[in-house]
């Protein structure tokens, strides 16, 4: 049977069928997959849009970022004026010295445990023997943290005095500064 010998009805139906044909399967090869890569595409579009909306926050918040860092700059030139060229233990000792007759802390004994070098600066650690109450100790602590120069108050250790109200404490510092060239450790 060939299609010569169909009817007429029978070429309309079997054209139909055809087209039929040619539209799912256009539909499922050819549409479904350009709509799929669409909607991927959009999906690219809006996380694209996403992220520059997130960049040029940042480039507006770039002024916001300068006047931070200028502020930390100023941070860091102050703290570095807080630091000495040298050890200097004469005028630290001077300071710490007003700082416990200020809270009326007694100092029983101080002893130098050496100097190490920290990446650009250096510390000078110290061991301070002290003889107090709480609360004068305390204000000593609280002197060290306005101390004009950087000192670190690394290990407190308190020891009761019995029934007064003195105590006696082992207090460890480190005070920083910043080493001259060629200053061995």
């Amino acid at each position: 049977m060939t299609i010569f010998n169909l009817s007429k009805r029978e070429k309309l139906l079997l054209a139909l069928l055809a087209v039929l044909f040619l539209l799912i399967t256009g539909y499922r090869h050819i549409y479904r997959p350009l709509l799929a890569e669409l909607k991927g595409l959009e999906a690219k579009v809006a996380k694209t849009e996403g992220l520059l909306a997130r960049k040029s926050q940042l480039l507006d918040g770039s002024k916001d970022i300068e006047e931070e860092y200028r502020r930390k700059e100023e941070t860091y030139q102050e703290l570095l004026k807080l630091l000495p060229d040298n050890k200097d233990l004469p005028t630290l000792l001077l300071q710490l010295e007003g700082a416990l007759a200020a809270c009326e802390v007694s100092l029983l004994s101080l002893e130098s445990l050496g100097a190490e070098r920290e990446g650009d600066y250096a510390l000078y650690s110290l061991r301070l023997n002290l003889r107090g109450s709480y609360g004068d100790i305390a204000a000593f602590l609280e002197e060290l943290a306005a101390f004009p120069r950087l000192v670190r108050p690394v290990e407190l250790n308190l020891f009761g005095g019995g029934a007064g109200t003195m105590v006696q404490a082992n207090l460890y510092l480190e005070a920083f500064y910043l080493p001259g060239d060629g200053e061995k450790m």
